[in-house]
């Protein structure tokens, strides 16, 4: 498993070298394919100390930051910047607040490695540039109505500051549980609500537009469906780190969700 992240992660170190073109996009990227890498090796280094007795759990603390801040979080705002201003048909938002954000995340990890309290600092201030910068492709958006995918991409960022705060506050098992389910749970699931659609939509029914009638893109997806599954996903993830029963909420939002997208790949 080690081997195949660091392949990958090489892989896409190489097709950035080639890139003619270069974003904050991309930045975003080139530090998870960075990320994806470290994460793997700290783990590595991790399980050696605990065979000879050097286990050091502020390590443990790094590994579990980089993969989650270093991969998740920073591939999530980067992507989910293009997507969402590609999905609500933004347009004349620069990206420049992402590129900023990205730098202050990573000093905030960076800090957080060298054992700096300012570090949590950083990766406040990276959290609010982040709802700025979602803000401002909002602000700019075209199509005003927003559909179910992104709907619960803001509820999962929503996760965001209540997993920091969690953080702040010594809970780390909160912050976690918030971040996952929360936050990843939400974002994934709006995000394949969006993808899976088009996908199918294209390999099905593109060769066949003006020779039959076909279904609208949107019409693919049962959105009362998708939306049940958000507000079980969302409340489960907000009452598991007080009720653990509440996990149960987050296992039907889940079977809801797969329903939702059994139904798009349905012919």
């Amino acid at each position: 498993m080690l081997l195949g992240l660091l392949l990958f992660a090489g892989h896409l170190a190489l097709a950035f070298r080639r890139a003619s073109r270069w974003s904050p996009v991309a930045t975003a990227l080139a530090w998870v394919s960075f990320y994806l890498a470290l994460t793997p090796l700290l783990g590595m280094l991790q399980a050696l100390t605990l065979r000879y007795g050097l286990y050091d759990p502020e390590r443990m603390a790094g590994h579990v930051l980089a993969g989650l801040v270093g991969v998740f979080l920073l591939s999530i705002l980067g992507v989910g910047h293009k997507l969402v201003s590609m999905f609500t048909l933004s347009h004349g938002t620069d990206e420049g607040v992402l590129g900023l954000l990205l730098w202050v995340l990573n000093l905030g990890l960076l800090g957080l490695a060298l054992g700096q309290p300012m570090g949590l600092g950083l990766l406040a201030l990276g959290l609010a540039l982040a709802f700025y910068d979602t803000w401002r492709v909002l602000r700019h958006r075209v199509k005003r109505a927003l559909d179910v995918g992104v709907r619960h991409y803001l509820a999962g960022l929503a996760f965001l500051p209540l997993s920091l705060g969690a953080l702040l506050a010594a809970e780390p098992l909160r912050a976690g549980l918030w971040f996952g389910l929360g936050f990843l749970g939400l974002v994934v699931s709006g995000m394949l609500y969006k993808i899976v659609p088009f996908l199918v939509w294209t390999q099905r029914y593109a060769p066949r537009v003006g020779l039959e009638p076909v279904p609208a893109l949107k019409a693919m997806l049962p959105e009362r469906a998708a939306d049940a599954a958000g507000l079980l996903l969302g409340l489960g993830a907000l009452l598991t780190p007080f009720w653990p029963p509440a996990l149960w909420l987050c296992t039907a939002g889940a079977l809801l969700c797969a329903y939702a997208l059994e139904e798009v790949l349905r012919p």
